[in-house]
């Protein structure tokens, strides 16, 4: 092939690019495509799980099922050690504190029907809980055997309780 002819080729395909682009452009008109952070956000994401990281990749947050089919939301310090966590199920919802070391060390509990409670641990059990429950306040403080051996309360009625027991959850005192 010689040069003109070369050089016609080259012409014609060039024009047939730039004519070919432009009625697809025009024929095949849809909505316009975003980058990351440009554009309206999508309205719906689904996914099992949304993993927070660091800078660093270290898990910060996970958004999540739980076997059970119950979703969780769980905060983790730079330790990767779980901290904090927020549970609902199918009749009651939980937050739950941990300590450094991942252990329970305090909760929160809204219950079916009429029932609420804040609970503190020590590395062991449950040693004090204030509860609000069917209409009534309670006061649990736990002994070292994890009976209860002070309960103050105030029933439905508008009656004050309170009641001491012993290690072995015997009751010692009572006044109403």
């Amino acid at each position: 092939m010689d040069m003109r002819s070369y050089r016609l080729v080259l012409l014609a395909a060039t024009a047939a690019g730039f004519v070919g682009g432009a009625l697809a452009t025009f024929a095949l008109k849809t909505a316009p495509v975003f980058a990351a952070g440009e554009g309206a956000p999508a309205k719906v994401i689904a996914a099992q799980q949304f993993l927070l990281q660091a800078n660093d990749g270290s898990k910060r947050a996970l958004l999540a099922m739980s076997p059970g089919g119950l979703p969780f939301l769980e905060f983790f310090d730079n330790r990767h050690v779980a901290r904090a966590m927020l549970t609902v199920a199918p009749y009651s919802s939980y937050l739950l504190l941990y300590d450094e070391m991942g252990q329970n060390r305090a909760g929160l509990s809204v219950l079916p029907g009429d029932s609420s409670q804040l609970f503190l641990t020590d590395k062991r059990r449950i040693r004090a809980s204030l509860a609000a429950e069917e209409g009534a306040s309670l006061l649990h403080l736990h002994a070292g055997e994890g009976q209860a051996s002070v309960i103050a309360a105030v029933r439905p009625d508008g009656i004050p309780v309170f009641q001491l027991m012993d290690n072995n959850g015997r009751e010692v005192y009572k006044a109403h």
